[in-house]
């Protein structure tokens, strides 16, 4: 399906895109304007970055995408996304931008000096977590491309991946911040405009909630629906229209619920998340995991004054919240409307527009192409500012801690240091470009869960003592990290591997459960038994 609007639409925000980094790159003078935008972006520009910079691919097609397939339990996603920011604001956007300097590692080197384990240690779980949100970025831009340009998959995710390498050299955070946002306020109206066409096509809100549960979700629907019945009730993706799409939806629903009269319906819990441990799990992992995301950490040094992190966070929680409110009743209203063209999609192998398309079609079949072409370029502004965000937060961290900080011990002059950033962005880049080409088909929106569980198990659960805990010490520092890591980065992997249980252990649909806890034990039994306690008056003069 050819879309030219989607095309030029997109054009425009690559343009816009470039001509921002162009701007910025004249403008880097200095590392500390590569790595923090000179600590001059004003609060309100930041509040836009950091809503464009955590809305990815993820937020903007995997979210709807995910209620629209697994339904009520797919919602913890963005409740817990805006729930983790609220922890943000009160536990460390203002300290952060007060102790910090460039990198998430330089947090903790300014209570523990010359940590250089630590150090390693920071730089190692930034781009680990980097790494797994930055590919389902790229599948999702694969899937868009493949879907409304008729680009073949690889092309389209090279294509991007180097689009974002060459905004991130030229500019580093500076591009990143004003680009994302411009970005920002493409994605946003876009779901916003989506958001009000579906109030009016089902009637309000609660008109879309009980036409969602005439039907079941359909990732559990195509156990009872082959592929012969699924393509008789598949609208054409070229002349669909909402009453049609709605009516065909409705008929397949029917046909699937007489099967089985028990099969929960899109509305009610069960689908995804099928226990209350792997529920809690879910929602930790999402709410503790956004304040140990490294790409927002790293925006609170870009501010003047610690007061405007705090100011920016504000800002960046109203635009996010609202936000994910429209695409909660987006998801509902896709997964009832479009129910028998997911479905289709699942039982014909099309798996990867099934979870990640539901947005994009929304807008084709509410707006026509003018809708969808805005649609899609909001996906593809949210794919640019993330993984830009992503890609300045392993480049800054492999740069700054390992190269200036371990390798040359603080000898490395700026333009050496310019080089040597520039160089680390097209690897991680090039990184990131492999890793969306080998897991192409997989769930965006879930990858990203699984980033989180990561991030809350090493990074937010280190930095909450290390902010609050007088008695925290270097090795319980070290030891909360590493403990936090790697059982998280375990339990991912044999989800990942499809492994049931490690022993009388379940493997959960999100590591937190088990690993934020055992970072917590780590850091609090190791601090117990050490003594260094790092510079004496830290917490006192972050919190005067």
């Amino acid at each position: 399906m050819f879309s030219v609007v989607a095309l030029i639409m997109i054009i425009i925000v690559a343009l816009v895109t470039m001509g921002i980094a162009w701007w910025s790159y004249k403008r880097v003078r200095s590392i500390q304007d590569f790595y923090a935008a000179g600590r001059s972006v004003p609060w309100i520009l930041i509040a836009w970055a950091l809503t464009s910079n955590y809305l990815s691919a993820a937020s903007f097609l995997g979210v709807a995408g995910g209620i629209s397939n697994f339904g009520l339990d797919r919602v913890w996603d963005p409740i817990g996304y805006f729930a983790g920011w609220v922890l943000v604001l009160i536990v460390a956007a203002e300290y952060v931008r007060k102790v910090g300097k460039f990198t998430v590692a330089d947090i903790l080197n300014e209570r523990f000096k010359g940590a250089q384990e630590l150090r390693a240690l920071a730089m190692i779980a930034t781009v680990i977590i980097s790494t797994f949100y930055m590919i389902p970025q790229m599948i999702g831009a694969g899937s868009l491309m493949s879907l409304l340009l008729n680009w073949p998959y690889p092309v389209a995710v090279v294509v991007i991946g180097a689009l974002v390498v060459l905004v991130v050299m030229l500019g580093g955070i500076r591009s990143t911040v004003y680009s994302q946002v411009f970005q920002a306020l493409v994605l946003w109206t876009a779901m916003l405009l989506i958001f009000i066409a579906y109030l009016i096509a089902f009637g309000g809100p609660g008109a879309i909630l009980d036409k969602a549960y005439e039907v079941p979700p359909p990732a559990l629907a195509t156990k009872y629906v082959n592929e012969q019945l699924a393509k008789q009730y598949m609208p054409d993706i070229n002349t669909i229209n909402f009453h049609m799409a709605l009516q065909k939806s409705l008929e397949l629903a029917k046909i699937t619920l007489e099967k089985d009269p028990e099969l929960i319906r899109l509305v009610q819990p069960g689908a995804f998340a099928r226990d209350v441990w792997n529920q809690l799990s879910l929602a930790l992992g999402i709410i503790l995991g956004t304040m140990g995301l490294p790409h927002i950490l790293i925006y609170f040094y870009t501010v003047p004054k610690p007061e405007d992190a705090r100011k920016g966070t504000i800002g960046a929680i109203f635009n996010i919240g609202g936000f994910y409110l429209f695409s909660i009743f987006v998801g509902f209203a896709a997964g009832t409307a479009l129910f028998s063209l997911i479905v289709g999609w699942l039982a014909t192998g099309y798996t990867p527009w099934a979870k990640n398309m539901p947005v994009v079609m929304s807008g084709k079949m509410l707006g026509g192409e003018l809708l969808m072409g805005l649609a899609a370029a909001g996906a593809f502004a949210a794919i640019l500012s993330t993984v830009g965000g992503l890609m300045v937060a392993a480049t800054n961290s492999v740069a700054h801690d390992l190269y200036a900080n371990i390798i040359r011990k603080g000898k490395a002059s700026e333009e050496e240091q310019l080089l040597v950033a520039r160089i680390v962005a097209a690897i991680v880049g090039t990184i990131a470009i492999i890793g969306g080409l080998l897991l192409k088909g997989f769930d965006v929106s879930y990858l990203v869960v699984l980033a989180f569980g990561i991030a809350a198990s090493s990074f937010a659960t280190t930095l909450i003592m290390n902010l609050w805990w007088k008695r925290f010490t270097r090795a319980g520092a070290i030891a909360s990290m590493l403990v936090g890591l790697v059982v998280a980065v375990l339990f991912v992997l044999l989800r990942l591997g499809g492994v049931k249980a490690l022993g009388p252990i379940p493997v959960l649909v999100q590591p937190a459960l088990y690993s934020v806890p055992a970072s917590f034990a780590a850091g609090i039994i190791v601090s117990y038994l050490t003594k260094d306690t790092g510079e004496e008056g830290f917490l006192e003069s972050i919190h005067a």
